[in-house]
């Protein structure tokens, strides 16, 4: 199955060999791919107040509500637990900024069922020649963990600062 069975988006292993195969397509073309990490803050604190069905609905109603923004397409994926990959080829960081926001907007103005309004940190990279998937993700990763140092409930976008937290 490449369905992730709760969420109905893309399974990790799905999405992370299309990630695969878009980094390679873009080492080839010479294209453009932004990768997006998402992670719902505070989800943890769901579950232990409100129990696991609970915590299933918010993942459902999440990702239906992040898949009304995207284009076909985009590939939308669950990464692990409550972390999810979103990538956009043909896409430069600061229109994949744009978008990410607009789905941060829309998730933070929604009232979940017994649980009220969630939000979410994200992170954004986008391909650069001579990247590999692996690398791609780290980036997204360590710019979603910067959006949860400065404040949570923001995209950030990977660049100086996550990169000395990387290398150093």
């Amino acid at each position: 199955a490449i369905h992730d069975g709760l969420t109905g988006t893309l399974r990790h292993g799905h999405v992370e060999s299309e990630l695969k195969r878009f980094v390679i397509g873009m080492q080839r073309k010479h294209g453009l791919l932004s990768a997006m990490l998402i992670d719902i803050d505070f989800f943890k604190k769901v579950n232990d107040q409100h129990g696991h069905a609970v915590g299933d609905d918010v993942l459902r109603r999440m990702t239906a509500l992040v898949q009304q923004t995207l284009r076909g397409s985009d590939l939308f994926g669950r990464w692990g637990g409550e972390e999810f990959l979103i990538l956009i080829p043909n896409c430069v960081r600061a229109d994949a900024l744009v978008l990410l926001e607009r789905v941060r907007e829309g998730i933070a103005g929604y009232d979940f069922p017994l649980v009220g309004r969630m939000n979410f940190s994200a992170g954004i990279s986008e391909y650069r020649g001579g990247v590999d998937a692996a690398t791609l993700i780290g980036q997204a990763d360590a710019a979603m963990y910067a959006a949860k140092r400065l404040g949570r409930n923001r995209v950030q976008v990977y660049g100086a600062e996550e990169e000395e937290a990387i290398s150093g």
